[in-house]
């Protein structure tokens, strides 16, 4: 799966995220949209009787991007992706929430797809773009890039 922050200084800003996993296949307050619009509210909580199939836990943003996060039990079907980073101050600062087909066979991809899927032995990318929620930090992140934040292991806590 590729986390789609919405810039990079909301990735700067982000301490921690998770990702977590719904079956999708239910209907009604079961169906997917109705997980993503309960996940959506502060705090995010499931429909009842709706569990997540998998979940990362709360991992570095930087474990994220390099791959770091493996989800296993999540078998074939319709999914529901949950993800939400929380912020220094342990507040959720962004949240996305997508809809997918997964099957067991690969897709089609090409170029820069490609070498990524191949560098963790992925046969598809979901993707997850996330969005600004509005405890979103006004100010600049403590650290200038992303190579400071995850190679230099600067905090980067405003």
């Amino acid at each position: 799966m590729r986390v789609i922050f919405p810039s990079e200084q909301a990735f700067l800003h982000a301490a921690v995220a998770r990702v977590d996993i719904y079956d999708g296949g239910g209907l009604g307050d079961k169906s997917p949209d109705a997980i993503c619009r309960a996940l959506s509210r502060n705090p995010p909580t499931p429909p009842a009787g709706v569990q997540p199939l998998a979940t990362t836990g709360n991992r570095g943003a930087c474990e994220l991007r390099d791959g770091g996060a493996t989800l296993t039990g999540v078998g074939v079907g319709r999914r529901v992706i949950f993800v939400e980073a929380q912020g220094f101050d342990s507040q959720a600062i962004l949240r996305g929430c997508t809809v997918q087909d997964i099957f067991g066979e690969p897709e089609e991809l090409s170029g820069a797809d490609a070498a990524t899927a191949a560098d963790v032995s992925a046969i598809a990318l979901v993707e997850v773009p996330l969005a600004i929620l509005p405890d979103f930090p006004a100010g600049p992140a403590g650290c200038a890039d992303i190579v400071e934040k995850c190679e230099e292991a600067v905090e980067c806590r405003p």
